[in-house]
């Protein structure tokens, strides 16, 4: 029993999962309380920040994310310092420009801003960018020295401060909802001070920043942030489209805000799994053709499909429970739609590990493509539903159908480089299940 427990503690698999599903259920309580002390108009309105800052997290970091956890496994001492101190400034430049551009669009059209949906984005936003830049930049790093003891403890804070402030908040105090967003905003400053204090953010490193290293960053990450951007944007485009095309009015924005959040009961296994996997299709994609890297995309693959179904079949039985707990009586008209948006989790594994898989072995190209495919099927599909069937119902069959697109799509063209039999996904998968359940009870008659 000791034995599992030492192992557990220094699984990174574990504590990507642990780290997950913690940040997770903190967001979730959050949302629920949230939900609950406001209005579906004021709430619509805070979604969209959210959204909408969400967006721009991925156009501020996604340019160096990817790459800066990809150069850092293989690159020297001196090369890491000029590495981190380039993504350091980077993520700089990327966030003033946007605030630039905010502040300018806000100063033009000002009088329309304060009267749409968008306004606590636009008069926000800038504020919670400087305010997150160190403890982002720190997130980063920590993925690329796989480092997830410390990345559990960074996302902790803010999200335990949040919560309890959402809960004092609705039974107490009953703050507006802009005061809500500076709060917010004040959890992730004080996580980002914790990050300057202890040098986990890369600040001290600008000053090795060289040429070269700003170019290898910027050369591979100008196609992962296309793929990032276009990734965030599969899901955000919902919730941009309903508060630019208003015809359901901006309760809407709220209504779908909840089967969408609840979306993420399976996005928590798959990014804890991608974060612990990415590293080592790096190493492995050294030799292209070897059968470890494609074996490490199989068992993944097939392994997250086989953890994926109890999970959907969890969410179709218990989707009322669950939209009564995240979102009260005033949302249940969302249940439909959330049974509907769920359905996208059978071909969710496929589509974002061959995305993974692509970046690793250095072909960020079609990545991109494959997303950008999926983004504009997404546009489309969402533009119709709203106009011509004005239906957050058919909204929701769109992202099913846009997700097996992009799983086709990637499978297909990742079978040009490295030899994976779709039906070899199903087969290894579940060995990968039972190899691991051999393992636990090993350690358990230890």
């Amino acid at each position: 029993m000791n034995s599992l427990f030492r192992s557990v503690l220094h699984n990174n698999n574990f504590l990507s999962i642990f780290g997950n599903i913690l940040s997770a259920g903190f967001a979730f309580l959050s949302f629920a309380i949230l939900a609950r002390s406001y209005l579906p108009t004021d709430f619509g309105q805070y979604m969209l920040f959210v959204v909408g800052g969400t967006f721009l997290e991925m156009l501020r970091f996604g340019l160096t994310r990817t790459s800066i956890v990809k150069f850092l496994l293989t690159a020297s001492t001196k090369d890491r310092k000029a590495l981190i101190g380039a993504n350091y400034l980077i993520s700089l430049v990327a966030t003033l420009a946007i605030n630039a551009i905010i502040a300018i669009t806000y100063l033009a059209q000002q009088n329309e801003a304060e009267t749409s949906g968008f306004y606590l984005f636009l008069k926000w936003y800038p504020v919670m960018a400087l305010a997150n830049l160190p403890l982002n930049n720190a997130i980063s790093l920590m993925l690329a020295k796989e480092r997830f003891a410390s990345l559990l403890f960074v996302r902790f804070i803010p999200s335990i401060v949040f919560l309890a402030y959402a809960i004092t908040n609705f039974f107490i105090f009953r703050y507006n909802i802009e005061t809500t967003i500076i709060i917010q905003i004040s959890t992730q400053l004080f996580s980002s001070i914790i990050c300057v204090i202890f040098g986990w953010d890369g600040a001290t490193r600008i000053r090795f920043v060289t040429r070269s290293a700003l170019k290898q960053l910027i050369s591979f990450g100008k196609f992962s942030v296309g793929t990032l951007i276009s990734t965030s944007l599969i899901k955000s485009a919902d919730t941009f489209i309903l508060g630019l095309i208003p015809i359901l009015g901006v309760d809407a924005v709220a209504i779908y805000s909840v089967p969408l959040k609840l979306s993420e009961l399976l996005e928590i296994p798959l990014r804890s799994f991608a974060a612990t996997l990415y590293p080592r299709i790096v190493k492995a994609s050294k030799n292209i053709k070897n059968n470890i890297l494609s074996g490490l995309y199989l068992d993944y693959s097939g392994m997250l499909f086989f953890l994926f179904i109890p999970l959907l079949l969890f969410c179709e039985i218990f989707a009322y429970p669950l939209v009564m707990l995240f979102g009260g009586e005033q949302y249940l008209e969302s249940i439909p739609i959330f049974r509907v948006y769920i359905l996208y989790g059978l071909f969710l594994p496929f589509d974002r590990l061959s995305g993974i898989a692509l970046d690793a072995i250095e072909k960020p190209k079609h990545n991109l493509y494959k997303v950008v495919v999926m983004v504009a099927l997404n546009i489309i599909g969402d533009i119709i539903a709203i106009v011509v069937f004005q239906s957050l119902f058919v909204m929701a069959a769109v992202t099913i159908i846009n997700t097996f697109v992009g799983a086709y799509i990637g499978y297909s063209i990742l079978n040009r480089y490295i030899e994976v039999h779709f039906s070899l996904i199903f087969i290894r998968g579940w060995k990968y299940i039972l190899a691991k359940r051999s393992k636990i009870y090993e350690l358990l008659q230890k």
